[in-house]
């Protein structure tokens, strides 16, 4: 069986006061017909809160408005239209708690094929939510790229995770869930492939110093590449990253890594 690699942009920490649902949704609008995978479920349009076609929950939205709505879930290239089984692309807006969440996941090729530039696009997703912090990375298809984001695990009886994952993806969902004391703006889930990162991180202490010169030191550590005023773009070579990691473990920055 042909394994399946999702990319999965997943954006954290923002006030729901401040959130664009309906910016939201035109960029997602704009982005099926980039990737060439329409919609065809929706969620989150009515109280149930259940997927339902697209064009159907669309018209819904039309009639009352953005105002009242604060989830929604959108889904591309599922089997049956109105269910969340097999997509090629998912869209998260969840804007109804104390800190939002944001997440997008497409099939790789897709990522590929439609040229998506990973700047642009958070630049673009920045204009909806200001997140404070945000992680991209890849994920087998079967493991529920998506329901990582948020710390849920997703297993089969032909995948079945290692113990010290499934603790260090639950740690996400114990340590940012809403309204815990665990979390604060600074600290990292983890170390990916692709960190956004706002002040409260780069001014956190490595030793002696800051993060951000902490990653300048040393190239091995990454590159820094601005996004906004307030925002940064760290990339890490996947190959450094289990040096990186052990570093800012022994920093205390990390909320689930576990050596």
């Amino acid at each position: 069986m042909t394994t399946i690699t999702s990319v999965c942009v997943a954006l954290y920490d923002f006030a729901k006061e401040r959130a664009d649902i309906k910016r939201f949704f035109s960029l997602m609008e704009d982005l099926s017909m980039r990737v060439n995978v329409p919609w065809e479920s929706i969620g989150g349009t009515s109280n149930s809160g259940k997927l339902v076609q697209f064009k159907n929950g669309k018209k819904k939205l039309e009639k009352v408005g953005f105002q009242t709505i604060k989830n929604l879930t959108l889904m591309g290239g599922v089997r049956e239209p109105g269910t969340n089984e097999d997509w090629r692309t998912c869209a998260f807006f969840n804007a109804s708690y104390l800190r939002g969440h944001l997440v997008l996941c497409f099939e790789e090729s897709l990522w590929r094929d439609a040229h998506l530039t990973l700047v642009s696009l958070l630049q673009d997703l920045l204009s909806c939510a200001p997140f404070s912090y945000g992680i991209v990375y890849e994920r087998d298809r079967d493991l529920g790229p998506d329901s990582y984001s948020v710390g849920v695990l997703c297993e089969t009886d032909k995948k079945r995770l290692p113990q010290e994952e499934r603790k260090q993806i639950s740690a996400w969902a114990k340590k940012y869930s809403y309204g815990s004391d665990k979390y604060r703006t600074g600290l990292l889930r983890d170390v990916y492939p692709h960190n956004i990162l706002t002040s409260p991180h780069l001014i956190e202490k490595v030793g002696s110093v800051s993060l951000e010169d902490w990653i300048k030191a040393d190239s091995r550590r990454g590159t820094l590449t601005p996004l906004a005023d307030t925002h940064t773009l760290w990339s890490v070579d996947p190959a450094s990253i289990p040096l990186v990691q052990e570093v800012l473990q022994e920093a205390g920055l990390l909320l689930c890594y576990r050596p």
